[in-house]
């Protein structure tokens, strides 16, 4: 027959206790990868609304990264202005680069 004494009990108490703690381990998880997604719905909603926007180059909303380094005036604002949708989301996520 099995041995059943203080050897088992203790086992069972430790297994008692790692489940709790996975529980608690797996909620972190969720939680986690509950803020992660909730970032994310941020963004695409930003997302939407910059291409929802009337207003065609955005002046009045988001202040644009190259227009607060001091654009040289027309042309770089110009050329900005119809690459923003590639340049754009990816500076503002901190993806960096092209994308």
């Amino acid at each position: 027959g099995r041995l059943s004494g203080p050897h088992e009990q203790e086992m069972h108490r430790l297994e008692q206790e790692i489940e709790r703690q996975r529980k608690h381990l797996q909620l972190e998880d969720l939680l986690a990868e509950r803020d992660a997604i909730r970032v994310r719905q941020q963004r695409q909603r930003e997302e939407l609304q910059q291409a929802q926007d009337p207003n065609p180059d955005g002046e009045k909303r988001d202040p644009s990264p190259a227009r607060s380094k001091g654009s040289t005036g027309g042309a770089a604002a110009a050329s900005h202005r119809s690459d923003r949708s590639l340049a754009r989301p990816s500076e503002r996520n901190g993806w960096g680069g092209a994308g």
